[in-house]
């Protein structure tokens, strides 16, 4: 195997990881969409039944002030859970910079934005592409997948933080509907 098929065998698997890296991420960002939809639809699950129930939730000892405290308690989880989830969703879906370059690298980049907009227009960057070197290309690849990797751990550690959240959201939200119509009927 001569050293340009192997370079060139390198370079087809760092293209493979950062293609992969790049799904990775954007499968992350249609799990916190669906995250959202679905706290989102909790939430608006709750709000008609509240209309009928807060006003006629008791106050009195032995008159329905537990089922009324629990059923505000779970109200109010349901808003914290609301507010915590899209904290922790905002955390997976913006935009992410890279945090892993040095400025030396800047100089030879070719494929991260900040560093093909270095060049001072898209006929410099076609030379530099140009004359790039297979192992330039691979250096290339490889920071990138290793940047998309990093990003990807950091959405993937939100998501992880979700996932409680979101339970504890749907147990308010079953809670709370319940109570709500019970509630109601007095």
């Amino acid at each position: 195997m001569s050293a340009n098929t192997h370079m060139d065998e390198q370079i087809q698997f760092a293209r493979h990881n950062f293609e992969n890296h790049q799904a990775l991420i954007r499968f992350a960002d249609t799990k916190a969409a669906a995250a959202l939809t679905l706290i989102i639809f909790l939430c608006g699950l709750t709000i008609p039944i509240a209309k009928d129930a807060i006003p006629k939730t008791h106050w009195v000892v032995g008159k329905g002030a537990l089922s009324s405290g629990l059923y505000l308690l779970s109200y109010l989880t349901l808003l914290a859970v609301l507010v915590i989830s899209v904290t922790l969703i905002d955390r997976v879906v913006s935009p992410q910079r890279a945090t892993h370059y040095s400025t030396k690298q800047a100089a030879k980049g070719i494929l991260y934005y900040e560093h093909v907009l270095t060049h001072s227009d898209n006929s410099t960057y076609y030379e530099a592409v140009r004359q790039a070197t297979s192992e330039q290309i691979l250096r290339n690849l490889s920071d990138q997948a290793f940047e998309l990797a990093s990003i990807f751990n950091r959405k993937t550690n939100a998501l992880r933080g979700l996932r409680p959240v979101i339970l504890i959201g749907l147990c308010s939200s079953v809670v709370n509907t319940g109570l709500g119509l019970w509630i109601g009927r007095w």
